[in-house]
């Protein structure tokens, strides 16, 4: 099914604030609808993040949260009797709970932890091979840490030779396209590096394609993630992520990736994130590093896929039905 046939049967359903939108929470809102039994999703009102008062009925609400609790949309959260209009509560990581408590107040046992999830990338990767260029992507919108990716590829090129960079960027993916225009400077410094191509948004089939030939993940994230699509697909698809212990990258990571102490001085994070990255580039093909990703490859096609989070959701939907 098509991204556009999916955003057009979304079109009547009230609980997508942005139904037009191909952002992470709308695909996995869409991946779940799939995967659920007809019979027992249509049983239960599920509103992914936004809450607007005509998405209520008669049905059980689960609010399956993907937002970040300073976001003003979570404020009311804090109000206790505000809670109570939901009959369960969705974090997409532990991490996110714990954020909630610690923000808003928010009972640890008033919610349940069920990760993210996407299709497994399960094509077979080629061999690296001696003597190519090394390939880094950045596949994000540019605000969460596309500023400090120039800086870093620009000392970087100064000093090797051997690599190239894809870049999808663009707020297109959400029906912003406008809001490109704020990063066109960006844009061009980045399009101005030898070896960087710029891509724009592209079909997310296309991209799990291209990163099957893809080696690192250059990910300098300034944006607390409460979760991570871009992580989980490009360690599914056995990338060496770059990235910073910062928020739910350090638990969606778990031990695989490359990781490095966030900083909150654009400078320091920027000479820690090189640092690291090139010390990525010249680990990738060391046979140790190629069993890992192996592993990793393995870890994430299973702990992250829909198979079993579509299971994990079953059986929580069930409960709740047997428990009323």
């Amino acid at each position: 099914m098509s991204f556009e046939l999916s955003i057009k049967n979304d079109q009547e359903d009230k609980t997508l604030v942005h139904p037009n939108s191909n952002g992470g929470t709308e695909q996995l809102y869409r991946e779940l609808k799939a995967r659920i039994d007809p019979d027992l999703f249509d049983k239960f009102n599920i509103i992914p993040s936004r809450v607007r008062e005509d998405m209520f009925d008669d049905r059980p609400t689960i609010l399956w949260l993907h937002d970040l609790p300073e976001d003003p949309e979570s404020a009311m959260l804090a109000n206790a009797e505000y809670r109570k209009k939901f009959d369960k509560i969705v974090f997409v990581s532990n991490w996110q709970r714990d954020a909630y408590n610690r923000v808003l107040g928010v009972p640890l046992d008033e919610g349940i932890v069920i990760k993210n999830a996407i299709e497994p990338i399960m094509d077979a990767r080629p061999d690296p091979i001696p003597d190519q260029p090394i390939r880094l992507t950045y596949f994000s919108t540019p605000h969460r840490g596309l500023s400090l990716l120039y800086p870093a590829l620009h000392v970087l090129r100064q000093h090797r030779q051997d690599f190239t960079v894809d870049i999808y960027s663009s707020f297109e993916l959400y029906g912003w396209k406008d809001n490109d225009a704020a990063f066109q400077e960006l844009f061009d410094k980045l399009s101005g590096i030898d070896g960087v191509k710029l891509h724009g948004t592209v079909m997310n089939a296309k991209l799990r394609n291209e990163l099957i030939h893809t080696d690192i993940l250059a990910y300098p994230s300034i944006y607390q993630e409460t979760s991570c699509r871009v992580l989980i697909e490009s360690m599914c698809a056995g990338l060496l992520p770059v990235i910073p212990n910062y928020a739910a990258l350090t638990e969606t990571a778990c031990d695989f990736a490359f990781m490095y102490e966030w900083s909150s001085n654009p400078q320091k994070h920027v000479e820690l994130f090189t640092s690291v990255l090139n010390h990525a580039m010249d680990c990738f093909r060391l046979p140790f590093y190629q069993n890992v990703l192996k592993m990793q490859r393995s870890y994430y096609q299973y702990f992250y896929g829909w198979d079993l989070r579509a299971a994990q959701w079953t059986a929580m939907l069930t409960k709740m039905l047997e428990n009323k």
